[in-house]
């Protein structure tokens, strides 16, 4: 019990107020704790109200002594007494039970533990603690009763007063203080029996909801109670787990690729002059993209235009003096293939000078990352100046575990979920599964998978990234959690 318990002493004067404290059946001091125990539990299953008055009446001097026991209870209409140790059947002439009822009444709304000591009072009880009514009843009721000690206990249900007991002591009795401090610990277990009788007994329909029973009974009507619902579970569980199909999908991360890497590379040797595009701009088939410097193979063929000038001049210079040196036709002759040579170079930097412009092969969007900072470098003939993607051609590469690559097959449906828009799924078919695994940084060993997109999104954009769950075939929550058991247990059997 917890709460104050104001002492009265032998003359009637306050001795001391208890500081607020809780007492539990563990810390029981002067009384045996296995009586406690079997106190408190005789009183919570007790079978009806009588029983229990019987107990706290007569069967509590197992735990405290006393000379004479009564309870008072506040439940079901006015206060009164309903038991005493020594009258088996109350008479409610007598004297005794009419100061009690009196005194129940005055009681009703008194919550604190009172202890008296001495055997007749003088003074007045104190004030403040005890209403002025309550006072003269229980100075009446100790001047009657002769007692040299009597502890009144209010027994206190869900914070109302139901009820109180009151123990009278003789000098032959007359626990000590650590004994009755030890019984008030006992008080809630009291109470809450006390609640419980009286529900029982004024409706009789409760008594099964009520703790009564011995605990197989309980546990018993536990389950009788509660197997219909069990069962239910159960069957529910067996068709969600063995039998009710699920769709089963195999994940892996994904990223949108476009299906060709188109390039536009340098055709011929050359510095790069001009660029006019940017990265991430849309260029059509045939677009100039950049050109080369054209001063080298200009001056290449003016070098070469200038021998070939000087060529033709030797050999009309040698025929006119063929008529005196014959010899000089076999020397215009071969000046003559010199001067063929130096024709073929000219026409050949002709040639080259038509590839100074670098084009776009396709109709599409430049990736190459700061394409427009090129200028000015060297590119030797078949370098790539940028690479270029097709809208119309992305697709998803969905990167699948080597443990469950089994499953996937061409022609399965794939929901792709992007990052960048991870509410909305595209619907896409698998088209190819890379023939070699691959070794990815984080994903470990993984085949390359893809499936196309239907139609060119203006939201996809190369490289995005995301989910893709490829839908295999629809079976039971036990075949996937036991295969992939079966796939761990034989990794891990590799360590045993």
């Amino acid at each position: 019990m917890s709460g104050q318990i104001v002492r009265i002493n032998r003359e009637g004067s306050p001795h001391g107020v208890e500081d607020s404290k809780t007492y539990s059946i563990e810390s029981l001091g002067g009384m045996s704790r296995d009586n406690g125990l079997g106190l408190a539990k005789r009183a919570i299953s007790s079978k009806s109200l009588d029983e229990l008055f019987f107990i706290l009446t007569n069967d509590a001097r197992a735990v405290i002594d006393f000379e004479r026991a009564s309870v008072i209870t506040h439940l079901g209409g006015p206060s009164r007494l309903v038991a005493t140790n020594n009258e088996p059947e109350l008479n409610k002439q007598t004297e005794f039970v009419t100061r009690m009822n009196k005194l129940a009444s005055l009681l009703r709304n008194h919550g604190t533990a009172l202890l008296f000591s001495g055997r007749s009072i003088h003074e007045d009880i104190p004030d403040g603690k005890i209403p002025g009514d309550l006072q003269k009843t229980l100075k009446s009721y100790i001047a009657l009763s002769g007692h040299i000690r009597i502890l009144l206990i209010p027994l206190i249900h869900d914070g109302a007063i139901i009820s109180h007991l009151l123990y009278e002591f003789s000098s032959e009795t007359d626990p000590n203080d650590k004994d009755i401090h030890s019984f008030l610990s006992l008080a809630c277990f009291f109470g809450a029996a006390l609640a419980e009788k009286y529900i029982a007994q004024q409706k009789p329909e409760l008594k099964s909801l009520l703790l009564e029973q011995s605990s197989g009974t309980v546990l018993g009507a536990r389950v009788r109670r509660y197997l219909p619902l069990s069962a239910i579970g159960l069957a529910a569980f067996v068709l969600v787990f063995f039998i009710l199909p699920f769709p089963f999908t195999i994940g892996g991360e994904a990223q949108v690729v476009p299906r060709l890497n188109y390039l536009a590379f340098c055709r011929t040797d050359g510095v790069i002059e001009s660029v006019f595009v940017r990265e991430g701009e849309a260029v059509n088939e045939g677009q100039l993209l950049a050109r080369l410097d054209p001063k080298e193979l200009d001056f290449q063929m003016m070098s070469w235009k200038a021998q070939y000038d000087i060529l033709s001049h030797e050999m009309n210079r040698l025929v006119m003096e063929a008529g005196e040196k014959p010899s000089s036709l076999a020397e215009r002759k071969l000046v003559g293939l010199k001067r063929e040579v130096a024709s073929t170079e000219l026409r050949f930097l002709q040639w080259k000078k038509e590839f100074l412009d670098i084009r776009t092969p396709v109709s599409g969007i430049i990736l190459t990352k700061d394409v427009q900072t090129l200028a000015g470098k060297r590119l030797r003939s078949g370098d790539t100046f940028c690479e270029i993607a097709v809208p119309e051609e992305l697709l998803a590469q969905i990167y699948v575990p080597e443990e469950r690559i089994g499953y996937v097959g061409a022609g399965q449906d794939v929901n792709v979920y992007l990052n960048s828009d991870p509410t909305r799924g595209y619907g896409l078919k698998l088209e190819e599964i890379s023939p070699m695994a691959e070794v990815q940084q984080r994903l470990g060993t993984v085949y390359r998978v893809t499936a196309p997109f239907k139609k060119s999104h203006e939201s996809l954009k190369v490289g995005m990234k995301g989910v893709g769950r490829i839908y295999v075939f629809d079976t039971s929550l036990w075949r996937v959690i036991s295969e992939r058991l079966a796939t761990r247990w034989n990794q891990w059997r590799l360590y045993l």
